[in-house]
């Protein structure tokens, strides 16, 4: 694994305030790479953070924070030889954030879910991967009020393109397993 600063983000941001879907900003940051899937969160206070995938290379997952007009407070990005995605990153009680997605640079075989914990500044805390020879992947985490994290997504059944289950893994706050269960096993579930 490695973490290398990321120069480049495309981004196109919307907040939802109070139900009402509102445009804040829209910014581009580019150099080098762009950012081909990108998700909006919460930051803490008025700031926002960012996660998705970078486009060029090997395609690594990649996290950006900003302030409230979009200006880059740090911006990093994360993987290996394979694609990398992050789908969700929310803050955390301790001012960092958990995010969760998938890799199949790292892990069992196929993508496998992946959950990191970066701290207030962008660094990897720690990083879990979740999954099986087929295909897993986070969807979405919680931070529990106790301080560990949920984490929801889906599986393939035995491989089977068209059947899956949803994955649902409960880690502590150091994303030691305290527990995974798969949910359905035929078409149709998808976390």
């Amino acid at each position: 694994m490695h973490l290398i600063h990321h120069r480049t983000f495309f981004a196109l941001l919307f907040l939802s305030h109070f139900g009402l879907s509102q445009q804040v900003f829209n910014a581009q940051y580019n150099s080098v790479d762009s950012v081909e899937t990108a998700y909006a969160g919460h930051g803490q206070g008025t700031n926002l953070v960012a996660c998705g995938r970078t486009l060029a290379g090997s395609k690594d997952a990649v996290v950006i924070k900003l302030d409230s007009a979009g200006s880059v407070i740090w911006s990093k990005s994360f993987g290996g030889t394979g694609y990398d995605e992050l789908q969700v990153i929310k803050p955390t009680h301790d001012k960092g954030y958990i995010a969760t997605g998938y890799t199949n640079s790292f892990g069992v075989g196929g993508r496998d879910a992946m959950l990191i914990k970066f701290d207030s500044s962008g660094g990897v805390e720690w990083c879990k991967t979740f999954g099986s020879v087929s295909d897993d992947w986070g969807r979405d985490v919680i931070e529990t009020s106790t301080g560990d994290f949920v984490m929801v997504g889906g599986a393939k059944y035995n491989g089977t393109a068209n059947s899956g289950s949803i994955l649902i893994v409960k880690t502590d706050s150091s994303g030691v397993l305290i527990w995974s269960r798969m949910l359905g096993a035929y078409y149709g579930y998808e976390g």
